[in-house]
């Protein structure tokens, strides 16, 4: 683009082929126009001019120049307010703003800089200084350009590690937690650091009644940590099959991860067996946590006494082994470094702020993995965890109460189906959709004797309330955008790109089922990290129901499939119960 005059001396537009380097030289006096038009083609510039702050955003939009040259004092629109429009079109490109300006006031060049200049110039221009200034916001951009690239470039790595480790995830679930026998009282809660977590929760039936339960991690989080997932649950369920006791399947196990990890990598585990029919229970650890047990209002700590599997080939795991009697305790609680590890903003640990109160939840009872979420959520204030966080409670009174059926009692009497708790984050790096979730669900066998009808209207419900925490709570999306076929599609436009691309924060998901006689009644909540729902506004669309309006109308199937429904202020958590 160069300049053409007017009769009347005003000059426009004309736009010729652009050659590598372009400069923009926008000011409202013709003879600095050509001035600086000169000085730059001497320097191997093409260059298009623009005279005033409107001229210019047009002229850089459609030419994408190398530099611009801007005045300050235009009519119609000044070069700062110009340069702060053009700044915010660069589209992650830098593209050099030189001030050009015969003021000398150091307030005045602080606000072109703020503006979004990158250096100045005094008038009348110095050809000399002009090209020094030019080569040093050449080599800056130079330098843009490069870290710009490896930008780029990580992010394609970024999302490619988060494609893999979603698929392992997904293989995860199926291939691992698939294989897991459900136990009556025993119950899990994990916190990923990332949308893959590296401990692993293992649980089977032993020969006569008993069962086997194997809390995991390996070092670190993520896919990398879970590399030895696979081949630690096959030999864990094919040699509690074959009635292995724990020092046969702890050194084969030793073995295996020996061989298949690297150095640098080993897992810490806990593992119990309970025998009802010798009434005791047995129990090993190697580089975790304390785990503890509940006995006469008492909780007992037990430290761990081995080392970590995958370290030593050759070790000796008879002599590590403990035992104690079950009528001794009433609960035991296993879990991961993740947890005591958690810090808050500050730094502090959670194992030296909430771990003693979340310690006395579990020893009453009282809603314990519902206490952990929101002490931890507390605590972190939005941060993620930097490890993986698991725990696993076994209640001994439930599973002991199905344990003890004895072997001469009705073959067609079927015992009466126990109670359970499930929770799950969804978010934080990596976003379930509904169908994950319930495929999580369902792989832990806790719906498989369940009604059909019962589980599909569950699978409905929760659909209905997870699909609202993402798009409203989390994405912060308004449904009235749907009230036109195109709004419809770009409402889930921006559904599909911010499900791609999700923001921080963690949706929680708990699920608590309560056995009856005949039938059951299971508690779901479902909260999200924003406002949920709109308050005022569901109950306006609630009292003008519209049936010609196909948006808004979610609440009124989920009234309908729930017994009872309570969202509470400002409607980010919602308590659903189902009842037959």
């Amino acid at each position: 683009m160069s300049d053409q005059c007017n009769t009347d001396g005003s000059l426009n537009l004309v736009f010729k082929p652009v050659s590598r380097r372009l400069a923009l030289v926008v000011d409202d006096e013709p003879i600095n126009c050509v001035i600086m038009q000169s000085i730059l083609e001497k320097m191997g510039f093409e260059t298009a001019i623009a005279h005033d702050g409107y001229e210019a955003i047009e002229a850089f939009e459609l030419l994408a120049p190398d530099f611009v040259f801007m005045d300050v004092i235009m009519p119609h629109m000044d070069g700062r307010e110009a340069a702060r429009c053009i700044k915010s079109m660069t589209s992650g490109r830098f593209t050099p703003i030189v001030f050009l300006t015969a003021l000398d006031d150091p307030e005045e060049v602080h606000a072109c800089i703020e503006a979004g200049g990158d250096d100045y110039l005094s008038k009348p221009v110095d050809p000399r200084l002009l090209r020094t200034r030019i080569y040093s916001l050449e080599r800056i951009r130079s330098l843009y350009q490069k870290l710009s690239r490896q930008h780029d470039e990580l992010l394609f790595k970024i999302a490619e590690e988060q494609e893999n480790e979603a698929l392992a995830n997904r293989v995860f679930l199926h291939a691992v937690s698939a294989h897991n026998e459900p136990i009556s009282g025993l119950d899990s809660y994990s916190r990923p650091a990332s949308c893959f977590s590296g401990d692993l929760v293992l649980s089977c039936r032993l020969g006569q009644g008993g069962i086997r339960v194997m809390l995991g991690d390996f070092t670190g989080h993520g896919l990398a940590a879970a590399i030895g997932a696979l081949p630690t649950s096959e030999l864990f369920h094919a040699m509690t099959r074959q009635g292995r006791s724990i020092p046969e399947l702890l050194t084969e196990l030793n073995h295996k991860l020996c061989r298949i990890l690297p150095d640098d990598r080993f897992m810490a585990a806990v593992l119990i067996d309970i025998d009802p029919v010798k009434g005791e229970f047995c129990y090993w650890s190697g580089g975790m946590p304390p785990f503890v047990y509940k006995s006469k209002d008492q909780l007992i700590y037990h430290s761990s006494s081995g080392l970590p599997l995958g370290i030593l080939e050759n070790y000796d795991f008879v002599s590590e082994v403990g035992s104690g009697r079950l009528t001794d305790i009433e609960r035991i609680l296993l879990m991961s470094d993740g947890l005591l590890d958690v810090r808050n903003q500050e730094g502090a640990t959670f194992s030296s702020c909430g771990f003693k109160d979340l310690m006395d939840s579990w020893a009453s009872n009282d809603g314990f993995f519902s206490a952990l979420d929101e002490r931890l959520d507390q605590h972190c204030q939005n941060r993620l965890p930097d490890d993986d966080v698991t725990l696993v409670s076994i209640d001994l009174e439930k599973a002991l109460a199905v344990l003890n059926v004895s072997s001469d009692q009705s073959a067609d009497l079927s015992p009466e189906p126990e109670g359970w708790e499930w929770a799950l984050a969804s978010g934080g790096g990596y976003l379930l959709d509904h169908s994950e979730v319930i495929t999580a669900l369902t792989d832990t066998k806790y719906l498989q004797d369940w009604p059909a009808e019962q589980a599909e209207r569950l699978q409905t419900l929760f659909g209905e309330l997870y699909n609202n925490a993402i798009e409203h709570g989390l994405f912060g999306l308004d449904s009235s955008l749907k009230s036109t076929p195109d709004g419809f599609h770009l409402y889930y436009e921006k559904r599909q790109a911010l499900f791609d691309d999700p923001p921080p924060g963690q949706i929680r998901i708990q699920m608590t089922f309560l056995p009856r006689q005949q039938g059951g009644c299971l508690r779901l909540v479902v909260q999200d990290p924003g406002k949920g729902y709109d308050l005022t506004r569901l109950s306006e669309l609630e009292q003008h129901d519209d049936p010609s309006r196909f948006w808004g109308r979610g609440m009124q199937l989920v009234r309908s499939l729930a017994d009872n429904l309570i969202i509470h202020p400002p409607g980010n958590r919602v308590e659903a119960e189902l009842r037959w």
